[in-house]
């Protein structure tokens, strides 16, 4: 029996030198796959890198156009689609207008006399019509 041991202990060796020496080529191409995925990843995350500096820096510029206060107004009418709200109107929290001023521009109000105009019964208008 020792001598079928010692061929059995042959072969087991055989074996193992074997997956030893496909494993060694496996594993170099493993290593080179890796290396090669991650200078990959590496030169996409520089690109994205550069792309939000360049992004920061346009917003940075943006921002300190913005700090001029006739910047700050081109902006809001012609990207946000404000207008200008003309006259100033004190409002009663239930709804009624108290006192609105005249539009200096010929617009809504400029028919009416003086510079702010009492509007108290204003609500009474559509009632005797």
């Amino acid at each position: 029996m020792s001598g079928g041991a010692v061929k059995l202990r042959a072969v087991f060796a055989w074996i193992a030198l074997m997956l030893l020496i496909v494993s060694l080529p496996l594993a170099q191409v493993w290593k080179q796959q890796t290396f090669v995925r991650l200078s990959r990843a590496l030169i996409e995350s520089g690109r994205d890198r550069d792309a939000l500096a360049t992004e920061v820096l346009v917003l940075e510029t943006e921002t300190r156009a913005l700090g001029q206060l006739s910047r700050l107004e081109t902006v809001a009418r012609e990207r946000l689609g404000l207008i200008n709200p003309g006259p100033p109107t004190v409002i009663q929290p239930e709804g009624q207008v108290l006192a609105q001023a005249d539009n200096p521009q010929g617009g809504e109000g400029a028919e009416k006399s003086g510079g702010i105009q009492s509007a108290k019964f204003e609500f009474l208008k559509g009632l005797f019509k």
